[in-house]
């Protein structure tokens, strides 16, 4: 009978009988890598290893899940056995693990091709689930295979832009049945955060979103369109990005390891949400490894759609009573989000020590670059506490007013009703503790909000045809009645550079990773203005500026007419000036014809973004005519409705609705280099394929009851004017002509917005005279400008104010200066 050694691993050494003095060794391998076993003979007597002869060490190699001879031990009378075995397990190289991996690796890659040959004409992205099921039925298929986020190492990471592999092991793609013990299902036995594992991702900021969303269980469902478990593999989600709700499809191939299952977030058990929904994410942000590192607000905005209120608390935050004031509003704004039963998390400094390989380093239980669910925000007596969870279900907090601390006294713990479970992660905290420990809280703002999502673009225009006198101005307003008092949530969204990253990589993959690395967020900035009953207009609320993804304003409005102003300096549109001096071929060699050029997909995406202005995710005949107007196209222009329907569009991806965006981006392809060269010219492309004419922005609405908003052409309006000066105005007579330069003639006074590191200027005629002022900029360090040569020459009415100009921080630059004079005269 044979003898059995587990190893540690779990890997198994069988010691087989031959003969009453003989065996062999054999070993089975249950590790993806290679083990190397030793045995040390110096304390035997008698005993050879064959192929090892008259040496006192033997040792042998198995390869990863290898099943092996690997020693055959004689023995000759009078002998002593008292071998020591030893063993090691050395992981495979990336290069080892691609040639172990690569015949499963050949069976997804024919998978893929396979479904593409089948698929590659349909616009599967708007097609109904049993649509699409019976089209891949009749392909001959039993399952969907994505191939716009195909199941390989594209969707992992981009080599064009890492480098080098960023994690430890390669995956392969497998099936929920391959990995799962039992049916799986979508969700089993309700939805709760401690379902969520996270892996080998750095994408803790994500993965502690969606388990604070997760606290209510109807916001992760609607995130399903597809409701149940399908053995077709079809799953639509929709998730919320870029101020729009985007539906996203994705098949069932899960990367895993070699050896077991989910190599990044998982479920417990046999659920597929939290799989899914990771897989989506990383969809719309080009690979998983886009994922890594991030900011809780983000995530918790893309998975609720609702309006985020972020607050970074202050430098000096350790020390209480420096921040008294700061603390007692923010107190205040946490009490109300109680009240309304909003959604708040809290993170904490440091680094996210939850990738693979890592463990926490606590601080009296706190867990440093986390993020924790803020339950409950309580007062009594003077004693602020806050009920805190960590969404992990483990280390809890150890100090003041943890579970059974001597703070608890019975009559506090009936007024505050804590729970002493040492193992649900849910503990107390003081309000002057949360600031020690925590460096942000974020309110999301989930109610059964009314909410409108409209697309907006700046635009940049010269004034008088002069090169040196160029704005950037809103294209549309948007206007609304209110005819009772009224709270308003407005968002204001741009693309986030994780997208923007995105393309990098695609535009890397051809050579020409510096063309996207020029898309910089422009500074973003909310203007709300009131048309008064005798025409005339005021300014009544604005945002914070910031130079993010987004900004957010909270306000509660008296009945009226009012009219929103979304604003930009545009310093960050107009900081590129071309590197080339011709431009590229669009197209490459491909087979027997050519192909389009990789890095053009996202051009062509950008530009149907900017023409999608419904936010329905096609392009009808009507917006294809104004498209070919823009660009004096005139096949564009004459396109009609049942041209979707003709054979002249067979092969491309399109409805009765329009073109999808797939769809549009192979209809563009067919395009010669000249045609593109011509509509990339028109639509504001310089040689680097950097858009300097115009962003597309979304614009979103929260409001308790139904809003109706009617867009305006701001062009053939003074309002994106009129709130600038008007913005200017408000400030000076709040604040008087701070921070101001003057002489004889006028007085020139800026704003300095901290959190978008701009500055905004503004000039005041002291005199009854008409007066010209010449402003420039040109000792500033650093900064981008608006105009963009950053000078002015203006003329100033009597006693009037005027805006002048804006500056920008300069994108990665850790330090600016801002500079600015003057000189002015009588007209």
């Amino acid at each position: 009978m044979s003898k059995q050694i587990v190893i540690n691993s779990g890997s198994i050494i069988r010691r087989i009988p031959d003969g009453p003095y003989n065996e062999s060794w054999e070993i089975e391998s249950k590790v993806y890598a290679q083990t190397i076993v030793s045995l040390d003979l110096s304390n035997c007597r008698g005993v050879t290893v064959l192929g090892f002869e008259g040496q006192m060490r033997a040792e042998a190699f198995v390869g990863p899940q290898e099943t092996k001879e690997i020693f055959y031990i004689v023995r000759e009378p009078p002998f002593r056995f008292a071998a020591d075995i030893s063993f090691e397990e050395v992981p495979l190289s990336h290069h080892e693990q691609d040639l172990y991996n690569e015949p499963i690796v050949k069976e997804v890659g024919d998978n893929i091709q396979k479904m593409k040959d089948c698929l590659g004409g349909v616009a599967f992205e708007v097609l109904e689930e049993e649509d699409l099921k019976n089209k891949i039925k009749e392909a001959g298929f039993d399952h969907f295979v994505d191939f716009s986020f195909p199941p390989d190492e594209s969707s992992i990471w981009s080599p064009e832009l890492e480098g080098s592999y960023p994690l430890k092991e390669k995956p392969v793609w497998k099936r929920p049945h391959q990995f799962m013990s039992k049916t799986p299902s979508l969700f089993e036995g309700g939805i709760d955060p401690n379902d969520i594992n996270q892996g080998a991702l750095g994408d803790c900021w994500f993965l502690a979103a969606l388990a604070s969303i997760a606290e209510n269980p109807a916001l992760v469902r609607r995130l399903f369109i597809t409701k149940e478990y399908n053995e077709e593999g079809i799953y639509k989600l929709k998730i919320c990005k870029n101020g729009e709700w985007v539906t996203v499809i994705v098949d069932d191939y899960i990367p895993c390891f070699i050896n077991g299952g989910p190599m990044f977030a998982r479920n417990k058990g046999d659920e597929l949400w939290v799989i899914l929904l990771e897989k989506a994410y990383a969809k719309l942000h080009g690979d998983y490894c886009q994922l890594r590192s991030g900011i809780l607000a983000h995530g918790m905005g893309d998975l609720t759609g609702c309006p985020i209120d972020h607050n970074s608390f202050p430098e000096d935050r350790h020390t209480f009573y420096l921040i008294e004031d700061f603390a007692q509003d923010l107190w205040g704004k946490l009490e109300v989000a109680d009240i309304k039963g909003y959604i708040m998390c809290a993170s904490t400094p440091g680094v996210d020590m939850y990738t693979e390989g890592g463990g926490p380093n606590q601080d009296k239980g706190i867990v440093p670059g986390h993020a924790y669910s803020v339950i409950a925000v309580k007062s009594y007596h003077g004693i602020q506490l806050l009920e805190i969870r960590n969404p992990w279900g483990e280390f809890e907090w150890g100090g003041a007013w943890s579970d059974n601390s001597s703070e608890w006294t019975p009559e506090l713990i009936e007024v505050f009703k804590p729970n002493f479970d040492s193992q649900d992660g849910t503990f107390w905290m003081s309000y002057q503790d949360f600031f020690k420990y925590f460096n942000a809280v974020t309110i999301c703002k989930v109610n059964n909000w009314d909410e409108l999502r409209l697309r907006g673009k700046f635009l940049r225009l010269w004034e008088n045809e002069d090169p040196d006198e160029d704005w950037v101005l809103s294209k549309f307003y948007y206007s609304f009645r209110l005819s009772e008092q009224t709270e308003l949530n407005i968002g204001l969204h741009q693309e986030d550079e994780r997208c923007m990253r995105g393309r990098q990589k695609e535009m890397a993959k051809s050579g020409s990773s510096h063309i996207s690395s020029k898309s910089f967020y422009l500074d973003l900035h909310i203007i709300i203005l009131k048309r008064n009953n005798n025409g005339s207009i005021t300014l009544v609320h604005e945002s914070e500026s910031d130079l993010d993804r987004e900004v957010y304003t909270s306000v509660t409005l008296k009945p009226g007419h009012y009219i929103v102003i979304p604003r930009t300096s545009g310093g960050s549109l107009n900081a590129v000036e071309s590197d080339s001096s011709s431009h590229y071929s669009y197209h490459v060699p491909y087979g027997n014809g050519e192909r389009l050029h990789t890095y053009m997909n996202s051009i062509f995406g950008d530009i149907f973004s900017k023409m999608d202005l419904q936010l329905n995710g096609q392009l009808s005949a009507q917006e294809l005519n104004q498209f070919g107007e823009i660009i004096d196209d005139d096949e564009l222009k004459s396109i009609k409705m049942a041209d979707f329907f003709s054979e002249k569009f067979w092969n491309f991806s399109c409805d009765e609705n329009g073109f999808t965006k797939y769809g549009f981006i192979q209809y563009l392809s067919q395009f010669s280099d000249d045609r593109i060269h011509n509509m990339l010219t028109k639509l504001g492309y310089n040689e680097d394929l950097y858009s300097t004419k115009s962003r597309v922005f979304t614009l979103s609405f929260h409001c308790a009851k139904k809003l109706r908003v009617r867009i305006g052409d701001a062009m053939k309006t003074d309002l994106n004017e009129r709130a600038w000066d008007l913005m200017m105005d408000k400030h000076n007579q709040e604040f008087g002509a701070t921070k101001a330069l003057s002489n004889a003639h006028c007085i020139v006074f800026r704003i300095h917005r901290d959190q978008s590191h701009s500055v905004d200027y503004a000039a005041i005629n002291k005199t009854d005279e008409y007066i010209e002022i010449n402003f420039k900029q040109d000792q500033s360090q650093n900064m981008n400008f608006s105009p963009s040569k950053g000078s002015v020459r203006s003329v100033i009415p009597p006693r009037g104010l005027i805006y002048l100009a804006s500056a920008v921080v300069k994108p990665g630059c850790g330090s600016y200066k801002y500079s600015y004079s003057f000189r002015s005269d009588y007209c």
